[in-house]
């Protein structure tokens, strides 16, 4: 995992495997929240790379290549979540978003669905349900034995 607040875990069963990690960009402003749920989805066999604000993911985009999908807060500062999945769509930015925040109103559920999001979870559901819905997505939305196109 790479993360702006240190180092995370890696489950020992998950260790060797490189390169089939599913590598995620990460944005939450609060910096324990980014660091716990970055650490568990690391321990689930995700690769993680967290943000603490959609700028900073913005600006990170050009070395972030090879990223699988991207997880936004809704919250976020200067730019909302909502609103940066709009400027991510515009950049050309075409990977999966998901939403994981905990203002899991229909409302705001129906907005990230317009806008594109793939799938909105709260945060009360937890991480296990967050790695599971990923890992189906993903697993929906690429053919077997598909390598991750870059970002352009």
């Amino acid at each position: 995992m790479i993360n702006e607040t240190g180092p995370g875990r890696v489950n020992q069963q998950i260790a060797g495997l490189g390169r089939d990690l599913i590598k995620v960009l990460y944005v939450e402003d609060d910096p324990n929240c980014r660091e716990a749920i970055a650490d568990e989805l690391s321990d689930y066999g995700f690769m993680v790379r967290s943000f603490a604000d959609g700028a900073s993911l913005v600006n990170a985009l050009s070395i972030a290549t090879e990223a699988d999908i991207i997880l936004l807060d809704w919250g976020l500062p200067d730019v909302s979540g909502i609103d940066l999945l709009a400027q991510l769509r515009q950049s050309g930015v075409n990977l999966p978003v998901v939403f994981f925040t905990g203002y899991a109103f229909s409302a705001q559920e129906n907005l990230a669905f317009e806008r594109g999001a793939v799938d909105f979870i709260d945060k009360v559901q937890g991480v296990e349900i967050l790695a599971g819905r990923l890992r189906r997505l993903l697993a929906a939305a690429k053919p077997a034995g598909a390598r991750p196109q870059p970002i352009s």
